[in-house]
């Protein structure tokens, strides 16, 4: 069976929504329908424009 990595970022309070929408569409029942890990973004670089941080989000 394919497998399939998402990678999401998003700002805090979309966090719990999110993962809340990940685990209901990623749930099949199976040993491997993956697992979520939560990690902070210390920054962020829009190498187009330079924008940091929110612009660049």
């Amino acid at each position: 069976m394919p497998h399939v990595t998402i990678e999401v970022v998003c700002m805090d309070d979309l966090l719990d929504p999110g993962i809340t929408t990940i685990e209901k569409e990623a749930y099949a029942g199976l040993r491997g329908d993956g697992k979520i890990y939560v990690s902070s973004v210390v920054n962020a670089v829009r190498i187009e424009t330079g924008d940091h941080v929110d612009g660049a989000v």
